[in-house]
C-alpha cells in the first residue's frame, strides 16, 4: 500500500512539475490540439505531358499531413477502426489502474476522421487551337483515365518532327505557311519572345489548374450511444483554381515536342502542388467546429483520471470534458504532458466512469445547447459533433509565374536557322496571324457564317448520280416516336458556325454542368476539356458537311478528340465513344485510321455494339492490304458486327488512283464491307470556306449520311442496327472491278 501511494504521489508531482517548469504559451482562444485521423488519399495517378505517371495522391497525403502538423493546431494519426465503440482498454474490469500501469502511453481519440477524394485534377495550357488538357475529372473518368494510371496513354506525343502521326497523313497541314490551316496557332498567350530568343523559340505560355476535392468529415461520437445508428458525416466540395504563366517552346508538336513535354510537366507539378497547399486553408476551415475528444485510459484510486487527449496535445488546465454516453458526468483537466492529460470528476457519479469511455470537450459549444454546467463551470454546453460545413468552398490561387524548365538537351533538337526564319515570317505576317489566331476555337453563334459549297456545286457532282442520290425523294421527316438520326462525328471537331452545318447541329436537350462549370450544349472537346468542340484543323468539318448535305434532317454531334496536329489520348478516344452512345447517337463516324492496335478504340467500338450503335469507319489512305497491314478501327469489322468499314472509289467505280490518297483494300474480302465515292468531293472548310477533297474518310461520311437517311422516321421500338446495316449492304450494287478488294464488290446505292 505504501509503495502504491508513493508511486501515485510521484506521478502526480511529475505531471504538475513538468507543467510548472515548462509552462506552454498559448493564444487567448487556445484549448489544445485536436486529434485528426487522416484516411489515405485515393491513389490518384495522373499522366504527365511526357507520358509518365505521377502519384499525386501520395503527394497530397504527405503534404496535407505536414501542413496539419506544422500548423500547431492538430495532431495527425492514421485512420482508426470505424467502430470506435469497441475500443475498450484491456485493463481490469473495474476500470481502476494498478501500480504497474503508471508507465502510461496515452490513447488518441480522433475528433474527426478526414477522408479526401480527388474528383478532378486538371491542367490546361495553351490557348485557342493549341489548348491541351492533362489530368482527369469525372467527365473523363474512363478505364483509361480513372486516377489509377493503368493503362497508360496509347498515343504518346512523338518526340521528333520526322516521326509520323499515329493517324498517318489524315491531319497533315494544308497549304503553305503562313497561309496553311494552322497559321497563328503558335502565338499562344502572354508575350512571345521569338525576337529575343529566336534560337530557342521560347514563349511565355499561360496555364489553368483545377483541383476538385470531396471532403468527408466523419465524427465517431454518434456511434458511441447506438451502434446501429449511422455516424455523423458531413461533406464539402473544395474547388481550387489557379492561373499563371510559364516558359514553353513554340512550334506546336512539330519540332519541339520534347521541350514542350518537359516544360509542361514541370509547370504541372508546380501548379498542382500549389493547389494542394491552397486546399489546406479550406480543410482547416472545415475542421474548425470539430470537437476535442478524449478517452478514459485509467482511473486512479485517489480520484484522478488518465485522459487520452492525444500525444503532445497541450490541453489547457481547466478545460472541461463530459461523457458522450452520460452527459451529466463532467471532468476537468488539471495538467497535460506528452502522453495525455490528468483530470478529475467535477460533476456526476465517479462510479460510472469506465475505461474506454469517450469524452467530449465542452469549451467550444454553441449557445442554447441543452446540457449546462453549474456556475462553477462557467455555464458552458456541449458541441455534440461536427457542424455541417458549407457545401462548396472555392479557393482562387494567386497568379503564378513559374521559372523556366531545364532546357539542357533540348537545344540540339531545334534548328537555329529554321527558328530564326520562323520568327522573321511571323513579324511580316503578324496582322494576318493575329486574325487567324482569334478565328480558332470559336464559341457557338446563333447565326451561321457564310460560305461553303453552293447548291450548284453539289448538283454538278457526278458521284450523286453514281449512287442514285439524285434519283430519290426528300429525306423522311422524323417525328414523335420516330427516330431522328444523330450522327456523332469523332474527329478534329466541327465548325458548328458554318452555314452548311449550323442548322444540322445536335443540341443537347439536357446539358450537364461538369466539375468546371461548363455546359455541354453542342458536344464536347475531349482534348482541351471544354464545351467548344470547334474544328481547329479541317477534317471533322469536311466529314460533317457531307453528312449534312446527304441527310439534312439528321443531327450532327461534334466530339473532338484530335488537336490540329492529330494528337489525341486513349482517354479522349474512349470517352468520345461513351459520350456518343450515352447521348443518343445511332451512328458514330470515324473517318480516320491508325496502324496502332489499341484497347481504347476496341473498347469504344464494343461499348457502341452493346448499345446498338453503328460505327462507320474509314479504311485508310495508305494503299495497303488490310489483311496484311491492319488499320484500326477498320479491321475490327471482322470481330464486331456493328462496324461498317468503307473504302473510296472514283467516278468509274475503281479504287481511287491518286498517288497520295490511295485507299486501303482487302484481298481477303472480309474486312471492307462497302465502297463509296470519295474522290474530289465538295466539302465545307472551317471559318466559312469550301474545298474539293479526296479520302476514305469522306467515303465513310457519305455512307454515314445515307445510313442516317435510311433510319429517319423508323419507329423507335423497331431500332436494330443489324437490320440497318444488313439492308444497306443488300441494297448495294455489286461491281466486278471491286471483287477481291471489297466484300462481294459492294458499292453504295441510295434507294430512299
Amino acid at each position: 500500500m505504501f509503495i502504491y501511494l508513493a508511486l501515485l504521489s510521484v506521478l502526480s508531482c511529475d505531471l504538475a512539475y513538468g507543467a510548472a517548469k515548462h509552462p506552454p504559451t498559448f493564444p487567448a482562444h487556445w484549448v489544445g490540439k485536436k486529434v485528426v485521423a487522416l484516411a489515405p488519399v485515393s491513389n490518384v495517378q495522373v499522366l504527365l505531358p511526357d507520358n509518365s505517371l505521377h502519384n499525386f495522391g501520395e503527394d497530397f497525403q504527405a503534404r496535407l499531413t505536414t501542413l496539419l502538423t506544422q500548423s500547431g493546431k492538430y495532431s495527425v494519426i492514421d485512420e482508426l477502426p470505424l467502430d470506435v465503440s469497441q475500443m475498450h482498454a484491456e485493463k481490469s474490469s473495474s476500470g481502476v489502474a494498478s501500480p504497474l500501469e503508471y508507465v502510461w502511453v496515452g490513447s488518441e481519440m480522433p475528433s474527426v476522421t478526414v477522408r479526401v477524394t480527388v474528383e478532378a485534377l486538371t491542367f490546361q495550357t495553351g490557348a485557342q487551337g493549341d489548348r491541351m488538357f492533362y489530368g482527369f475529372n469525372e467527365r473523363l473518368r474512363t478505364p483509361f483515365n480513372d486516377g489509377l494510371g493503368i493503362p497508360k496513354n496509347e498515343f504518346p506525343l512523338r518526340l521528333y518532327s520526322n516521326q509520323p502521326s499515329w493517324f498517318g497523313d489524315t491531319f497533315d497541314r494544308k497549304g503553305i505557311e503562313p497561309f496553311d490551316s494552322r497559321a497563328g496557332l503558335d502565338l499562344g498567350e502572354g508575350v512571345n519572345f521569338d525576337f529575343l530568343y529566336a534560337f530557342l523559340n521560347l514563349k511565355y505560355a499561360g496555364y489553368h489548374a483545377d483541383l476538385h476535392l470531396r471532403l468527408e468529415l466523419d465524427s465517431p461520437i454518434t456511434s458511441i450511444n447506438a451502434a446501429n445508428k449511422p455516424r455523423t458525416k458531413n461533406y464539402e466540395l473544395i474547388e481550387v483554381k489557379g492561373d499563371g504563366f510559364f516558359f514553353d517552346l513554340v512550334g506546336g508538336y512539330q519540332n519541339y515536342v520534347a521541350g514542350i513535354s518537359l516544360a509542361r510537366r514541370d509547370a504541372m507539378h508546380q501548379a498542382v502542388r500549389a493547389a494542394i497547399k491552397s486546399s489546406y486553408a479550406a480543410i482547416d476551415r472545415a475542421l474548425e467546429n470539430a470537437p476535442w475528444l478524449a478517452r478514459v485510459d485509467a482511473t486512479l484510486k485517489n480520484g484522478l483520471v488518465l485522459m487520452g487527449t492525444g500525444a503532445m496535445s497541450d490541453i489547457l488546465p481547466g478545460t472541461f470534458y463530459q461523457s458522450v454516453q452520460y452527459p451529466d458526468l463532467v471532468l476537468k483537466v488539471n495538467v497535460s504532458n506528452s502522453s495525455g492529460s490528468l483530470g478529475e470528476v467535477v460533476r456526476g457519479d465517479p462510479a460510472i466512469l469506465k475505461v474506454g469511455m469517450i469524452l467530449e470537450e465542452m469549451n467550444s459549444v454553441p449557445k442554447g445547447a441543452s446540457i449546462l454546467l453549474d456556475d462553477s463551470t462557467g455555464g458552458l454546453a456541449s458541441s455534440r459533433g461536427v457542424s455541417a460545413p458549407a457545401l462548396v468552398d472555392s479557393v482562387q490561387m494567386p497568379s503564378s509565374s513559374f521559372s523556366p524548365s531545364n532546357l539542357k538537351g533540348i537545344v540540339a533538337l531545334i534548328s537555329h536557322g529554321a527558328a530564326f526564319l520562323k520568327s522573321l515570317v511571323g513579324v511580316v505576317f503578324l496582322p494576318y496571324r493575329l486574325w487567324r489566331y482569334f478565328a480558332y476555337d470559336q464559341a457557338y453563334h446563333s447565326h451561321a457564317d457564310g460560305g461553303g459549297p453552293s447548291s450548284s456545286d453539289l448538283a454538278r457532282e457526278p458521284w450523286r448520280h453514281q449512287i442514285g442520290l439524285d434519283q430519290v425523294g426528300p429525306m423522311a421527316q422524323p417525328g414523335p416516336g420516330l427516330i431522328t438520326p444523330v450522327v456523332a462525328v469523332i474527329d478534329s471537331g466541327v465548325d458548328y458556325n458554318h452555314n452548311s452545318i449550323h442548322n444540322s447541329l445536335w443540341l443537347n436537350p439536357a446539358p450537364e454542368v461538369d466539375v468546371e462549370g461548363r455546359k455541354d450544349r453542342y458536344g464536347w472537346d475531349f482534348i482541351s476539356n471544354d464545351s467548344k468542340p470547334y474544328d481547329d484543323a479541317y477534317h471533322g468539318t469536311q466529314l460533317a458537311s457531307l453528312v449534312a448535305s446527304i441527310a439534312p434532317l439528321a443531327k450532327i454531334l461534334p466530339l473532338k478528340i484530335f488537336n490540329p496536329w492529330g494528337i489525341t489520348t486513349s482517354s479522349a478516344v474512349y470517352a468520345a465513344f461513351q459520350y456518343a452512345v450515352d447521348h443518343g447517337a445511332q451512328i458514330i463516324l470515324c473517318g480516320w485510321a491508325t496502324n496502332l492496335p489499341t484497347e481504347a478504340i476496341e473498347q469504344g467500338v464494343d461499348y457502341a455494339r452493346k448499345h446498338g450503335v453503328v460505327v462507320v469507319a474509314a479504311a485508310g489512305d495508305q494503299g495497303l492490304n488490310l489483311s496484311m497491314f491492319p488499320m484500326y478501327p477498320a479491321v475490327l469489322s471482322q470481330k464486331y458486327d456493328n462496324i461498317l468499314t468503307v473504302t473510296d472509289v472514283d467516278f468509274k467505280d475503281r479504287l481511287v488512283q491518286i498517288p497520295t490518297k490511295k485507299p486501303n483494300y482487302d484481298l481477303s474480302g472480309n474486312l471492307i464491307q462497302l465502297a463509296a465515292p470519295g474522290e474530289t468531293l465538295w466539302v465545307a472548310e472551317p471559318r466559312g470556306g469550301k474545298s474539293v477533297e479526296t479520302s476514305t474518310g469522306l467515303a465513310a461520311a457519305v455512307v454515314a449520311g445515307v445510313l442516317a437517311r435510311n433510319i429517319a422516321g423508323i419507329p423507335v421500338e423497331n431500332a436494330n442496327y443489324l437490320d440497318w446495316t444488313s439492308q444497306l449492304l443488300q441494297e448495294a450494287d455489286q461491281v466486278d472491278k471491286l471483287q477481291g478488294q471489297v466484300t462481294k464488290g459492294r458499292r453504295l446505292r441510295v434507294v430512299r
